[in-house]
């Protein structure tokens, strides 16, 4: 749980081990599944290059779900529980000015209300 306390909504990146049995994990895998779709949804729209590392347009990889490796794709559901370990790497290729940043801090606060 230690990375938990670490987590930064504006740079994400890092490696992850949730319990998605419990609630808090499961949340924050659910907002990092979020993070990845709108950054599927922008390299597909050729608003962000693809800096994944098997192709996929994803900033998850070494995807492990209860000790099975496997490659996320798009039409893939987060679980309701079990053990989810992976890498995030999370690539914002536009400066982020004060209006962004307000914006994007109420939308952390938004998600955990």
């Amino acid at each position: 749980m230690g990375q938990m306390y670490d987590f930064s909504f504006f740079n994400p990146s890092g490696h992850y081990n949730l319990n998605l049995g419990k609630p808090f994990q499961r949340e924050l895998a659910q907002l990092l599944v979020v993070m990845n779709k709108e950054n599927f949804d922008a390299i597909v729209a050729g608003t962000r290059a693809d800096r994944s590392k098997d192709g996929n347009k994803s900033c998850f990889r070494n995807e492990i779900y209860n000790t099975v490796k496997f490659l996320w794709d798009p039409l893939w559901t987060l679980p309701k529980d079990g053990r989810l370990e992976f890498d995030f790497n999370f690539f914002n290729n536009r400066p982020l000015s004060n209006k962004d940043e307000t914006k994007d801090f109420h939308k952390v606060i938004d998600w955990f209300k």
